[in-house]
């Protein structure tokens, strides 16, 4: 027999538990907690969920990866070089008014476009906040290579 209120087993006739007290009735009377089982509303919510958090966690990944600072910087150096003043304007950060604009930021920067043959990015320094980066960037141009 068991005991309704702390679920130990006593002695086979006992009328109070061995080891709480409580007054042991009948065994007809206890109830021995049910195993749950999951219908299909269950397993597909369930389902769901775990596929929203996998979708957000490679979302992370690509986000995290696309903003990884030496990415951005290859992406501004990128546009340096090809002389892609539109795309350079885009990243600094000026807000756009009469005085600055993309348009007058385009006139005022021209430049002569760089022979540029190769680069790669050397080094990666993130703070320990993780607000900044440095990264330097070894390009070569037409026959001289410099490092930024």
């Amino acid at each position: 027999m068991f005991c309704p209120k702390c679920g130990k087993k006593n002695k086979d006739g006992a009328k109070f538990c061995e080891f709480c007290g409580e007054e042991i009735k009948s065994e007809e009377s206890i109830h021995l907690p049910k195993k749950r089982k999951f219908d299909k509303k269950n397993i597909i919510i369930i389902a769901l969920i775990l596929i929203i958090i996998f979708i957000l966690c490679i979302i992370g990944v690509v986000l995290n990866n696309k903003f990884r600072p030496s990415n951005v910087a290859s992406s501004y150096f990128e546009a340096i070089s090809a002389n892609d003043l539109g795309k350079v304007y885009d990243f600094i950060d000026v807000p756009e008014s009469d005085f600055t604009s993309k348009e007058i930021f385009e006139k005022v920067s021209e430049e002569d476009d760089l022979d540029l043959v190769n680069y790669e990015v050397i080094n990666e320094e993130i703070s320990s906040d993780g607000l900044s980066a440095q990264v330097e960037i070894s390009y070569t141009v037409t026959d001289r290579q410099q490092v930024v």
